[in-house]
């Protein structure tokens, strides 16, 4: 087999190209240098590539095809030959929506941006993407009624919530199953990627990619690389470990503030508790003394709302702003 270069070494991705728009996952192919750069195809006219093979077309000759693996950044003008396996040929297609705005290309590029590693296959006349080779449920695609919907086996709907399973806490069925249904909402919502990846709602996806990207090494999900409030070790601690007890899971954005990339649990404590948000704790300090007043009696109400009606004006104010929901995106 002929080759048309040298193996890539991965360090950048070629003209045109951006992260989110290559899912190989970093070894990016080095003949795909043309301004007019398009997704790779995931099959050809012979079917389905082995993964993780991608094909490209050539404008001399015109239409031809070349086949490029993103792991061993080999690339070629013969169709690789491997099985392609078709473990998901039983499965059952579930919460179809119409996707109206939707193309392949944005898909592609979605997918790609949540999880650049991850895995397109053919699926029926769409196109499927997993996190993994082997997971059990993958996101589809199909572009002739521009429909997205969730393909999984059987096993995986008759759970009855997410959670972890097993000594190393593996995502369960019903997990990568919210997962899967909270990327088709951010699909259908037009969030990119990265808006999907740090919504509150993510917490499944964050943890289906983690597992799935575990040989990357990361920081202690409480280790501290920002620095600490002076005077608020303490709370900081309790912060962080609050956020561990109901499974936060990193990274984290400040909306209020615009901040982000926040990479362990005690970094968004630590920013929370910090000089950005004195004023905003300082008014809920407020908000909480004046509610306990009223809940406890300790003043009656005939003579607490006279004496505090320009507070509670204030307050209610910055509530219609400021707290409507954690101030985490």
């Amino acid at each position: 087999t002929e080759a048309l270069t040298e193996p890539y070494d991965g360090d950048s991705l070629p003209v045109g190209a951006t992260a989110a728009s290559w899912p190989g996952g970093g070894a990016a192919c080095p003949h795909a240098t043309d301004p007019d750069f398009v997704a790779p195809l995931f099959e050809d006219e012979e079917g389905q590539l082995p993964h993780p093979w991608m094909a490209f077309r050539e404008q001399d000759p015109p239409q031809a095809l070349y086949y490029h693996n993103p792991v061993t950044g080999v690339t070629q003008w013969e169709r690789p030959v491997g099985a392609v396996a078709d473990h998901h040929a039983d499965w059952v297609d579930q919460g179809d929506q119409a996707f109206p705005a939707g193309s392949e290309i944005a898909f592609i590029n979605f997918c790609g941006g949540i999880f650049p590693s991850g895995c397109f296959q053919k699926r029926r006349e769409g196109k499927m993407w997993r996190v993994g080779e082997h997971e059990p449920i993958g996101l589809v695609y199909y572009p002739a009624d521009r429909t997205l919907a969730i393909a999984c086996g059987s096993q995986l709907s008759a759970r009855r919530s997410p959670g972890v399973e097993g000594d190393a806490g593996r995502l369960n069925g019903a997990a990568k199953l919210h997962a899967m249904r909270f990327l088709q909402g951010a699909l259908l919502e037009g969030q990119t990627a990265t808006q999907a990846l740090v919504a509150p709602g993510a917490f499944w996806v964050r943890k289906y990619v983690g597992e799935q990207d575990g040989n990357r090494p990361a920081p202690r999900s409480s280790a501290l690389t920002i620095p600490l409030p002076v005077g608020l070790e303490e709370e900081v601690a309790s912060l962080t470990a609050y956020f561990e007890e109901v499974g936060l899971f990193p990274p984290f954005s400040c909306e209020l503030t615009g901040l982000d990339n926040f990479r362990s649990c005690g970094d968004f404590a630590a920013h929370l508790l910090g000089e950005a948000h004195q004023w905003r704790r300082e008014q809920l300090r407020v908000c909480v003394k004046l509610r306990s007043e009223i809940d406890t009696g300790a003043v009656p109400i005939g003579r607490w709302l006279p004496a505090h009606a320009q507070k509670l004006t204030n307050v209610d104010q910055w509530l219609s702003k400021r707290f409507q929901a954690f101030p985490m995106r």
